[in-house]
């Protein structure tokens, strides 16, 4: 893990601390610039496994999610996947657990409609 890079992207972004939590306090994190300096200082661990708080985090900062691991230290494995394919993963990952099985299983359909 790089231990800098949040603080050094919200820098090049000429964002306070103050600033990027109020971003993500908007998009529905409960989020204080308190968080923010504890993630930057190593003492909380940003939770970069919520696939909705990479994307908004990654959005906040102007990334690309896989530009945001890539900054965090993380090795990103580009997929063999069409861009139509992670963009449907993408929005998949973002939908309440009680609509991603709803999201899947319409999908399902598609596939024996179109594919089979």
């Amino acid at each position: 893990m790089q231990p800098h890079w949040l603080r050094d992207r919200r820098k090049e972004l000429d964002m306070q601390q103050g600033e990027l939590a109020a971003r993500l306090e908007v998009m529905g994190f409960n989020v204080t610039q308190s968080s923010i300096s504890h993630w930057e200082n190593g003492r909380y661990t940003l939770p970069l496994d919520d696939p909705n708080f990479r994307q908004s985090l990654a959005k906040a900062l102007k990334l690309s999610e896989s530009e945001m691991l890539e900054r965090a230290g993380y090795q990103v494995v580009v997929s063999p996947q069409s861009e139509d394919a992670r963009r449907a993963a993408s929005i998949v990952d973002r939908l309440p657990e009680t609509a991603r099985e709803l999201a899947l299983d319409y999908l399902k359909m598609l596939e024996k409609r179109f594919v089979e």
